[in-house]
């Protein structure tokens, strides 16, 4: 995606954001970013296992703003930890 936007500098003058879509991928697992851990270079998220997480490693596709696509490593409809790991 492509954010374009312009400001003005005076009374009176308007600003406007255009966002330009160049990829969409529908049906796929996607986690928030903040969701998404990396460490030697591989990406990892925390799953919570009843009161306890574990590690799993993921491969990851495209990302935006706020999600990334999430491509192998894990399946839909497990709980992850969003946020910092450290204090979880």
């Amino acid at each position: 995606m492509i954010k374009v936007t312009f400001q003005g500098s005076g009374p009176g003058e308007m600003t406007t954001t255009v966002n330009i879509d160049l990829a969409r991928h529908k049906g796929v697992l996607a986690l928030p970013l903040r969701a998404v851990h990396s460490e030697g270079g591989r990406q990892f998220v925390m799953r919570r296992r009843g009161s306890a997480n574990e590690r799993r490693w993921v491969s990851t596709g495209m990302r935006d703003d706020s999600y990334w696509e999430i491509t192998g490593g894990i399946q839909e409809g497990g709980e992850f930890v969003v946020g910092d790991t450290k204090t979880q």
